[in-house]
């Protein structure tokens, strides 16, 4: 806490320890606990500043917590907004930074630490209906980021938006970055989203959109999305086997990957799983 409190001497330029030493608590209470009133307090101090300036107080971070804690989403976006505009050098000037560092926590980590803003916008932007936002943010996060949950999500986001809108060779591209994070699906921030990846390079092999109809190419990465714990995957690979398409005819494979599928929580696979039971395969 002392050097917490330094920090906060050198940052705000407070003379009193004892005022220091609330501002720390503040600080704490809100950004550690998640205490909506020392968010408040904090916010209402005049301390963390507008959103144009957050970076010049070292306040991106905070301000866009804060206001988040206290149920003011549209008010945190453009901090986080202007965090993430910011190189890593202007980044390491943020006041959490300087904490998380302060307190052993190693710069690499730190910095993946404020990349978690990149969820917070990419959130907001889905459930506010902000397509223009969302895809660009997201192929921000999914270029730039070091943390590969948030890169995987970003990435499955784009992947969605693309193949929606037919244009494929991006689908293709962003879903072959995303894949290659390997995050299991007990990793993923989201796993809807996050399957999403391998799933659909998977598909456009197999439908020959984007890319050469390839049944193999098709079956190698629904093998990977299933490997990693995800349920369509693993489905998907189960129909191949079932057809003969890019791996060799074999209900016995099948069932085990239907079987696969509806542990991890596909319904559709169940029934599969189960109508190939029924019929005595082995």
């Amino acid at each position: 806490m002392k050097r917490l409190v330094l920090m906060f001497g050198i940052l705000v330029g407070v003379a009193n320890a004892e005022t220091n030493a609330e501002i720390a608590k503040l600080i704490m209470g809100c950004n550690i606990e998640g205490n909506e009133q020392a968010c408040k307090s904090l916010i209402d101090s005049g301390l963390i500043g507008e959103a144009y300036e957050c970076d010049k107080r070292g306040m991106c971070f905070l301000g866009g917590s804060a206001n988040q804690i206290i149920g003011n989403k549209d008010r945190a976006i453009p901090y986080l907004e202007k965090l993430i505009s910011l190189n890593d050098s202007q980044r390491k000037q943020d006041f959490m930074f300087i904490a998380m560092t302060a307190l052993g926590v190693n710069e690499k980590d730190a910095l993946e630490f404020q990349e978690g803003a990149y969820i917070d916008l990419l959130e907001y932007y889905t459930n506010n209906q902000m397509p223009e936002k969302l895809g660009a943010y997201a192929a921000s996060a999914c270029m730039q980021t070091t943390n590969k949950q948030t890169l995987s999500f970003a990435c499955g986001i784009l992947v969605q938006l693309f193949y929606m809108a037919e244009k494929y060779h991006d689908a293709f591209y962003y879903a072959k970055k995303g894949c290659e994070t390997n995050v299991k699906r007990e990793e993923a921030y989201k796993a809807d989203v996050s399957q999403g990846n391998c799933l659909v390079l998977g598909a456009l092999y197999e439908q020959g959109k984007g890319v050469r109809q390839d049944y193999a190419k098709a079956a190698e990465y629904y093998k990977k999305g299933c490997d990693l714990g995800y349920a369509l995957p693993c489905e998907r690979l189960g129909v191949l086997y079932m057809l003969g398409k890019g791996v060799p005819r074999n209900r016995s494979s099948a069932k085990r990957l239907f079987g696969k599928a509806c542990d991890f929580g596909s319904q559709e696979a169940c029934n599969q799983y189960r109508e190939l039971n029924q019929a005595g395969v082995q």
